[in-house]
């Protein structure tokens, strides 16, 4: 039998594999570069987006806050001019509702009875003046208790003409009215009925 020498055979293929080896170490090696750098590239891309869409956000944001500002603005403008004209109804009911207070006065008056003097603090409402007699105050503050405008009223002084010589008004009502008349002060609350302020 002849006699074969495997020797070189088994050295070049050893080399072989090494070589093969070496190659898909290297082939593996530059995967690897090429996926870490790709991932890089994947991330990087990632991360501007992000900051396009940050930076998109926070210009909208800026935007609405503006216009948030904006808006908080012209809120209180409304609300100046509600409240301007809240006050302006308000002023023009109570110019009517004095109107109707001295038309309800003129109502209530009796005859023989004069007023010298009227005086409103809130809805207290004081009334000095002159009568022939004590029946006609008396009828003043029926009237007065019976009116929707007026309630409680409440006498708080009378006296006759003589003894307020130094009134130039109580002369005048004793001129008018003779030597029984007799001068007041009464109070009285002004309640306008509901709804008879105007709109």
């Amino acid at each position: 039998m002849a006699h074969v020498n495997l020797l070189p055979w088994r050295q070049r293929q050893r080399e072989r594999r090494q070589r093969l080896f070496l190659a898909g170490l290297g082939i593996s090696f530059l995967a690897a570069v090429a996926l870490v750098a790709l991932a890089g590239f994947f991330v990087g891309g990632m991360f501007e987006h992000q900051e396009r869409r940050n930076r998109h956000l926070a210009a909208r944001i800026a935007e609405l806050d503006g216009q948030l500002a904006e808006i908080d603005a012209l809120r209180r403008g409304r609300d100046d001019l509600l409240g301007r004209v809240r006050a302006l109804r308000q002023l023009r009911r109570g110019r009517s509702a004095t109107v109707r207070l001295f038309d309800e006065l003129a109502q209530t008056l009796v005859p023989g009875v004069h007023y010298a003097e009227l005086a409103r603090r809130g809805q207290i409402v004081t009334a000095k003046g002159a009568a022939e007699s004590n029946d006609r105050i008396a009828q003043l503050m029926r009237n007065l208790r019976d009116s929707e405008w007026f309630d409680a009223p409440s006498l708080k002084g009378i006296g006759r003409l003589g003894q307020r010589p130094d009134s130039a008004k109580g002369e005048s009502a004793a001129a008018v009215y003779g030597e029984q008349a007799v001068i007041f002060e009464l109070t009285f609350l002004a309640t306008s009925p509901a709804g008879a302020g105007g709109g």
